[in-house]
Order: C-alpha cells, then structure tokens, then sequence
C-alpha cells in the first residue's frame, strides 16, 4: 500500500492511524478495564474452570483462554476494543469510496461518551456490541470489494458465534448479518446453496456455543428467574394480589400491604437482590419450575396485565419522558479477591462527568427515533450505500425488541448496540446528504 498516490496521502493510513490512535487512547484511558460485580463472578469462573449458567458461560470459557495470554480484565478489554475500533474502521475506510473523507465521522462517532463510556466495562453487552460492529465491518467490507472467501467467512461466523453465545437475545441480528452476506456473495450464484449455506452458517454460530458450554461444569441457574420474578410482582400490584409462589413470599415476607415498596418500573433488585434472605437466585429445580408454571398462569390468565408491566418497563429502558439518565456506569472496579483496581484519570473522569453534565445524551428513546428516521430516508436512497444504512437500522430495531419482553431494569447497557448501531447509521446518511449537495 503506497504512502501517496498522486502526490496526495494515501487515505487508507489516514484511517488506520486514526483508527489507531483512538484504539491505543481508550485502552490506556480505561485499562486494565472495570470490574462490576458480574464481571468478577466471570471472572472468578474464568480461573476455576466452574460455571454458573446465570451469566453467560461461553464469555466465562473465553476469558478462561484469553488468561493463557494475561490473566485479569485487561487482556479482555484490550480485546473488545481492538474488535471495536477494527469493525469502524472498516466501516470507515470501505465508506470512503461512497462519501470520502466524510466518513471519518465514523471513527468520531465512536469516541463519543454514549457509545465509548460503557465498553471501559467488561460486560457481556460490551463483548457483544464490539464484536457485532466488527461483523458488521467485514461483511459491508466484503460486499464493497467483493471479497467473499472462505476464510472471511469462517471469521465472521466466528465473531458472530462468540457474540451471541455471550448475548443470546442477539441471534437475530446475525441471521440479518449472514442475509446479507449470502444475498451479495457473487460465488453462489445457485439458490438452493446460497440457502444451505446460510442455513449452515447459522446452525453454527448457534450451536457452537452449545456445543461448548456441553462439555463444561455448568451449575444450571436458570436467568429468566429474575424477569418471571418481576413479572409477577408488577402483575400482583396492578390486580391487588400476590402473584409470587410461595417460596418467594416466605423469603421475602411480601404481602398485599408491602409489595408496592419492592417495585418500580424497571428494577427488581430489591426484591431480587436487596431481601432480609439475600439473593434469590434459585437452584432448586422445585423453585425455579414453580416459578415457571405460576409465571406462565398468570400470563395466559391476565394477558394485558402483563403487556402492560412489560410496557411500562420498556418505557423506563428508553426514559420515555424522563430527563435522567437510568444507571450507566460505575467507574472503576467493585472490590474483588485479586486486587484488580482502577485508578480515574483525568480523560475517564471527563467522560463520567457527561452523565451529570449531558444527561440527556443518555435517553435511549432519542436514538431509536434518530434509527427510525434514518432509516425511512435510506429507502429512498438509490447509492450503493442504501445497504449498509439499511442494515444498521434493522439491526438497532431487530437488537431492541426483544427487549421488551426480557428486560428487568432499565440500565443503560442493555441497548447499547442499538444505540450505536443509530449513530453511525445517521452519520452515515449526513456524510451521504452532504455529499450529494456538493
């Protein structure tokens, strides 16, 4: 690759050193990486090699081998960042043919405080985010330059195998990255392979981590206790009742008089987690298919009641109407065994300093609503860059749905692709509208 070309920098190391640089900023910015309590129990799994199936297990397994290289967060979060930045900078310099120099405003995007802040934290949303962005760039990558070989694609399916096994709730949007692969990859022309293949693909980005987490010691705590839990509690306010079996009750010690004090659209940690009996995560198979079968009554029997407490705790994730931020992040790490710590400098507290000083920079609603009119103007787009704003806008969507009927609080990181997903897709389209005024 020449330096220049007529006379001019070749634009392709304006964006690998750009790229670079913000990659090696970050890293030092937030290293060795911010340890929440679910970030140590993966972590404390990492090193014994004894799983619990309550946090993703495959993103346990793989920090478990990226400690061969380095043990702690920080090896992972080199990781994510390195996957982060590679994914916009592909973006950005595959873009470059359709807006130029524009697209820069890629790599922009990504320093901002709503996309970057959140990725200091070893996170399962994050592992996701940074290497669905990476999937995202190697495909459009691949399509732009018709680069469609198998290695690319083994990759992909890689990439896109490790992020779903660590957000499951994210299968969709590979089966919507390996369309697109599949619609413009130009060596299969017949029908019925480009089906197969595609079929085959994502047989395998499923199942792979299945097939992984098969061969491990997995204690098996089924997650979905924490929604049912909370599904019932606001269904039992909303009909003047106790919905909760038994075994919560007595723990809890809730009744019809207290139970309102336990809930607020968008959190259940104190019933979950704050009771006189501590955590209520269930092992007991008894306990948790009680709660399965009380859920599952209560939902065929009052159908509306539960949409309703869905949509008021889908309404809280996106702050419909409110002016503050839900939690985003805590700076720095939570006391661990090993000592890991974080130590703020100035650029990390400037960074946190944007949830007081820029609040509303946080409200999710704003950026499902910049994804939505984005995407209505790349219908109408006739550039060969209507695909890959297309995509973005069925991927924020497509990521967030599902949220509706599996979130138990309104944290900020639970929609953090999709919100970076909207904003490249919008600067994508105002480099687009620029240029075409030009």
């Amino acid at each position: 690759m020449p330096l220049k070309l007529d006379g001019k920098v070749n634009y392709k190391y304006i964006y690998t050193l750009t790229s670079f640089a913000f990659m090696i900023f970050c890293t030092m910015m937030f290293y060795p990486g911010w340890m929440s309590v679910d970030s140590t129990i993966q972590y404390n799994e990492s090193l014994t090699g004894h799983y619990n199936s309550w946090q993703p297990v495959i993103m346990a397994w793989w920090w478990g081998k990226l400690n061969l290289i380095d043990s702690g967060p920080g090896i992972f979060l080199i990781q994510n960042q390195i996957c982060y930045w590679l994914g916009l900078y592909l973006l950005s310099m595959t873009l470059h043919r359709r807006i130029g120099y524009l697209s820069v405003a890629v790599l922009i995007v990504g320093a901002t405080p709503q996309v970057l802040l959140v990725t200091a934290q070893i996170w399962k949303d994050v592992v996701f985010s940074s290497l669905m962005i990476l999937a995202i760039g190697l495909t459009f990558n691949s399509i732009e330059n018709k680069l469609f070989s198998i290695t690319r694609l083994i990759v992909l399916v890689f990439i896109m195998s490790l992020a779903c096994g660590s957000k499951t709730n994210g299968i969709p949007v590979a089966l919507v990255i390996m369309a697109w692969w599949f619609y413009y990859d130009d060596n299969c022309k017949n029908v019925v392979r480009k089906l197969s293949l595609y079929i085959g693909s994502n047989a395998i980005i499923i199942l792979l981590p299945v097939i992984i987490v098969s061969t491990l010691n997995v204690t098996k705590t089924s997650p979905l206790q924490y929604i049912q839990s909370y599904d019932l509690l606001g269904m039992g306010i909303a009909e003047g009742e106790v919905l909760l079996p038994e075994y919560i009750v007595r723990k809890v010690g809730i009744d019809k008089e207290n139970a309102k004090s336990f809930y607020w659209a968008g959190s259940n940690n104190l019933m979950f987690y704050g009771t006189k009996a501590g955590n209520l995560t269930s092992v007991d198979d008894s306990e948790v298919s009680a709660l399965s079968k009380k859920w599952m009554q209560e939902i065929m029997n009052s159908p509306l009641t539960y949409l309703n407490v869905r949509l008021d705790t889908f309404r809280e994730l996106l702050r419909v109407g409110s002016g503050t931020p839900a939690w985003v992040v805590q700076e720095g790490s939570v006391e661990n065994p090993w000592g890991i710590k974080f130590s703020p400098n100035k650029a990390s507290s400037l960074y946190m300093e944007t949830i007081k000083s820029m609040p509303y920079i946080y409200l999710p609603w704003i950026y499902l609503l910049l994804s939505l009119m984005s995407t209505i103007a790349f219908l109408f787009t006739r550039n060969g860059i209507k695909s890959i704003g297309l995509l973005l806008g069925i991927s924020c969507f497509i990521f967030a749905a599902p949220h509706f009927f599996i979130t138990p609080a309104s944290d900020y990181r639970y929609l953090h692709f999709s919100i970076l997903c909207a904003m490249i897709q919008f600067v994508i389209l105002l480099g687009f509208m620029i240029k075409m005024d030009k």
